[in-house]
């Protein structure tokens, strides 16, 4: 299938942080093409009829969906993305691919969808984006793959048995099943302070942002507050770097956020 019939469902989860979903939908309308996004899909793991509405009223006219929690996954690590993510999978997909995306992770470059588009018809079948810490492990937060093989995907390999954390081996299965996987290499963002750049920096994934707004503890305590509210009116600016002037500031945000957590 020549690259210029590729056609793409987005998929993305929603964890309780309105300002980063709302960010996400946002970018997404602005910095797409038109047609280029057949349907827009978010999965709502807030689970509550007051988020699935507002959800439901976001630019780009998304479909809300949602599963039953997954308790033992829920207990182990505070969520339940991979079991979520596999029943995802599962439903039906009227578009060659689907575009996964973390809630935040999002273009910031109106060529994103051309940047796909060129790796795919360079003779990928799916792009996975590089774990940056680990060498042969994919991250979820940026996956373009083919509807046909969905199914056969297990986002959850390893993860109660061996603590592999969510899709971590996703590529490594597309290779086993043998597809040709382009895997997306990845560069820091904010003069190397925080985040990550994908497509030649025309795509950007802050991690962990959710996690602030999360009802579990052991999420809550991976992130700080402060810190995080200085990186969220960056981005809502546009600005992924950083001055001289506000990297000292964050050293200071991030050394009073550390004794606050010890006094």
């Amino acid at each position: 299938m020549p690259s210029e019939d590729k056609t793409f469902t987005l998929i993305t989860a929603h964890f309780g942080n309105l300002f980063w979903i709302r960010n996400l939908a946002e970018r997404i309308v602005a910095l797409s093409p038109a047609g280029a996004i057949h349907e827009f899909r978010i999965v709502d793991q807030d689970r509550s009829a007051e988020t699935a509405r507002i959800l439901a009223a976001l630019p780009g006219r998304p479909r809300v969906i949602s599963f039953p929690k997954d308790e033992e996954e829920i207990a182990r690590v505070g969520h339940d993305h991979a079991t979520t993510l596999n029943r995802c999978m599962k439903l039906e997909y009227a578009t060659s691919h689907v575009i996964l995306l973390d809630s935040d992770c999002f273009p910031i470059e109106p060529d994103w969808i051309d940047r796909i588009r060129s790796r795919l018809k360079a003779g990928y079948d799916a792009i996975v984006a590089s774990e940056f810490s680990s060498d042969g492990l994919s991250h979820p937060c940026f996956m373009v793959l083919p509807t046909a093989v969905l199914r056969r995907l297990d986002f959850a390999e390893g993860f109660i048995e061996e603590g592999i954390d969510t899709g971590r081996l996703v590529g490594s299965q597309l290779q086993r099943l043998g597809y040709r996987v382009h895997w997306e290499g990845t560069t820091k963002a904010f003069s190397r302070r925080r985040g990550f750049f994908y497509l030649d920096r025309s795509l950007y994934h802050h991690s962990n942002a959710s996690f602030v707004s999360s009802p579990q503890q052991i999420l809550q305590s991976q992130v700080n507050l402060r810190v995080e509210e200085f990186f969220r009116r960056k981005v809502a600016r546009g600005e992924f770097s950083l001055s001289a002037l506000e990297q000292v500031r964050l050293a200071i945000l991030k050394r009073w956020a550390k004794m606050s957590s010890h006094g």
